[in-house]
């Protein structure tokens, strides 16, 4: 379900809450799990890449360096939206059900 959109440039808001909570999970996840940010996850159902805010993702022993994560190694989307509100509730967040992502994350600014 691939899909091009033309995206705004991410305001102050939107940067400052990304800066703020990069700090904040990272500090809770270290060594539990791993952090992605603003990074491509594979959703084969739904035939998607999207590239989510943040993505908490199971470890593996590969670290993810040979193969991008799919929507079985996703623990949490999390996604920011000082503008994009309705798109990522009506879009992004039955795109992640139908892929069986089990928890999604919705900061509205």
């Amino acid at each position: 379900r691939g899909e091009i959109i033309q995206m705004a440039a991410k305001g102050t808001p939107h940067t400052n809450c990304c800066r703020d909570l990069l700090e904040e999970l990272a500090g809770l996840l270290a060594g539990r799990a791993k952090l992605q940010c603003q990074d491509p996850i594979i959703l084969p159902s739904t035939n998607s890449e999207p590239e989510p805010d943040f993505a908490i993702l199971r470890k593996r022993v590969d670290n993810y360096r040979f193969a991008l994560p799919n929507a079985d190694d996703v623990l949490l989307v999390i996604e920011i939206a000082d503008s994009t509100l309705k798109y990522d509730r009506e879009v992004k967040l039955p795109l992640y059900a139908e892929a069986g992502i089990p928890d999604y994350w919705l900061f509205n600014l």
